[in-house]
């Protein structure tokens, strides 16, 4: 028997101009599938991994593949965009008549009872990992329901919420995601300067310390950070290059190398190592105070990092728990790490608590004056289970994004890269650093205007 874990891509995203046309410039497979789909295989179950932002299928593909009697258990991700078009696709494959086990997990699945009444048998709380190994155990007769953990299920027309799952201590203990040749070979993210090909992500950590207001992840990760060791990091990355030619790595942690001694050990690795593979990052603007890291990670490989700005308001900072900054020094920071040969992006979201259209003219004032690379200017979106949806009403919840802070939004964008100086910059990157790059401008050109084609058009 096989297990089949799937992510499926939404028509629509409020973060992206046009989400149905960004796989022209980003695609990759994602990570917390490949890990799971590595420790079924541990446990000796074959497991297949379908991606539509990687291949393409549908509803009756699922349908067949489930209905032949191979699958012990289906398993979907569900982020917070996601949940209507996984309730509906199970929904679907019930109705079919499809008895396959449905399991559910991801940050999107904080509401249990949607999915239960669709027709799903395990919704997963948190990490996953232990919890799909129990669910496996479950199956096969080896442990009863009443002792699964991490999970909610309905018993008798009733939602029973179990115990938790205690987070895995020792990170390095959990087997690599499970990759494939086909996967590595088709994933790529033009959207980053720096990028070469073939392109693996991957993570250093996961959790994050910090409890912003607008975020979900320190309740999903009970608000505690767990890193890998360096060297076990550096052997998944040297296991890529042996096996795929990767030759460059994205790291998708909350936030990488909080703990300086982490960051020192893990550079001292990579520069050992002298390999070309090289890798981008996110990070929170307080690693960066001291400024001489940037050049230990640029000697190490990094050619980009994200810094999370989120407001240029004290006040508004703080009332998302954040706290403020001196913009003379994040300015100081990104020339620096600029001067190291790093892509450097700033990101801002438009509509927090406290927002106006002052703050908004200050916040892109601010991302001109720093002139980095990208600079990107998110609406504020409620994320079930963060401390914004708690303190929102209902239906601030259900509209979303007002017009007012899309519009902010799109103006924004625009504004920031008609600068002139901005195109000089980053023709000179490329030139100077990645021009192979130039290979990815018709995708690039083409998500552009249909990314222009969308707005003029709603």
């Amino acid at each position: 028997m096989k297990a089949l874990m799937v992510y499926l891509s939404t028509e629509g995203n409020a973060y992206f101009f046009n989400a149905r046309h960004f796989n022209e410039i980003r695609a990759f497979p994602k990570l917390g599938l490949q890990y799971l789909a590595a420790v079924l295989e541990r446990e000796g179950v074959e497991t297949e991994v379908w991606d539509q932002s990687m291949r393409a299928f549908g509803g009756v593909d699922l349908e067949r593949a489930l209905a032949s009697g191979d699958y012990l258990l289906a398993g979907f991700y569900c982020s917070f965009t996601m949940d209507g078009v996984v309730t509906d696709t199970v929904r679907r494959l019930r109705a079919a008549g499809i008895e396959t086990p449905v399991v559910v997990g991801g940050p999107g699945t904080t509401q249990a009872a949607p999915f239960l009444d669709a027709g799903v048998d395990f919704v997963v709380r948190g990490e996953g990992d232990r919890t799909i190994v129990d669910i496996l155990e479950h199956l096969r007769g080896g442990r009863a329901l009443s002792e699964l953990r991490g999970v909610t299920t309905r018993q008798g027309g009733r939602d029973i919420t179990h115990a938790p799952q205690p987070l895995i201590p020792d990170l390095d203990s959990i087997p690599f995601p499970q990759r494939t040749r086909e996967e590595v070979l088709g994933s790529y993210d033009y959207h980053l300067l720096s990028v070469r090909l073939p392109y693996v992500t991957m993570i250093s950590s996961r959790g994050c310390p910090y409890r912003c207001g607008f975020c979900t992840s320190g309740n999903f990760w009970e608000n505690r950070l767990r890193t890998r060791s360096p060297g076990n990091v550096v052997q998944e990355i040297d296991l890529c290059e042996r096996l795929y030619g990767a030759r460059f790595v994205s790291f998708k942690d909350d936030v990488f190398g909080f703990e300086r001694r982490w960051l020192d050990e893990f550079c001292d690795l990579m520069i050992a190592r002298g390999s070309r593979v090289k890798w981008s990052t996110i990070m929170h603007t307080s690693s960066l105070r001291h400024l001489e890291i940037a050049e230990k990670m640029a000697r190490a490989g990094c050619t980009s990092i994200v810094l999370g700005v989120q407001s240029s308001s004290g006040s508004v900072l703080a009332g998302v728990a954040r706290a403020p900054f001196d913009e003379g020094e994040l300015i100081r920071q990104v020339e620096h790490v600029k001067r190291q040969g790093i892509l450097v992006k700033l990101q801002f979201i438009v509509g927090l608590p406290g927002d106006d259209l002052e703050t908004h003219r200050r916040n892109l004032r601010l991302a001109l004056a720093a002139r980095p690379h990208y600079a990107s200017f998110y609406p504020l979106l409620y994320l079930d289970g963060s401390d914004l949806w708690e303190r929102a009403s209902e239906e601030e919840r259900r509209k979303g994004p007002d017009q007012a802070s899309r519009s902010l939004w799109w103006k924004a964008h625009l504004r920031y890269y008609a600068e002139p100086r901005l195109w000089a910059q980053n023709l000179s990157y490329i030139a100077r650093h990645n021009p192979g790059w130039v290979r990815a401008l018709p995708r690039f050109g083409q998500y552009a205007r249909n990314a222009l084609s969308a707005r003029l058009g709603s």
